[in-house]
């Protein structure tokens, strides 16, 4: 069956589009949200990544969690983590790189005005 380039180019827009929205393209969370204790959170184009810097293992260490965001709907940020690391430690043996599980998780989470409250902290938008 033939199917001129226009239609077969609006079906996949229409298919993108689709894959974006399930893929939990949130807007009111795209950006950058920071927190001076609870770290940074980065979100954009249905992810998420949180740095925290992890000064236990190092005076540069930094913990960071990379997350393909599943849904944002009701104040309930529902995610899978998919890559989670550990980097600039002082002591090498203490950094890891992994790909957990395939696990969906969820928090709850409210914004007001250019804050953001995801568990104990509360995050500005920069």
């Amino acid at each position: 069956m033939f199917m001129p380039k226009r239609v077969m180019m609006a079906i996949a827009s229409s298919l993108i589009l689709s894959a974006n929205a399930y893929a939990g393209d949130c807007p009111a969370l795209q950006g950058t949200w920071s927190n001076p204790v609870g770290g940074t959170w980065s979100f954009g184009q249905g992810s998420g990544k949180l740095v925290l810097n992890s000064s236990n293992f190092g005076s540069r260490a930094q913990q960071i969690t990379e997350l393909d965001i599943v849904s944002c709907d009701d104040g309930n940020l529902t995610f899978i983590v998919t890559r989670a690391k550990m980097v600039n430690t002082d002591d090498p043996e203490y950094a890891y790189d992994k790909a957990p599980p395939k696990k969906e998780s969820s928090t709850p989470y409210s914004l007001s005005g250019d804050e953001l409250k995801i568990g104990n902290f509360t995050y500005v938008k920069r």
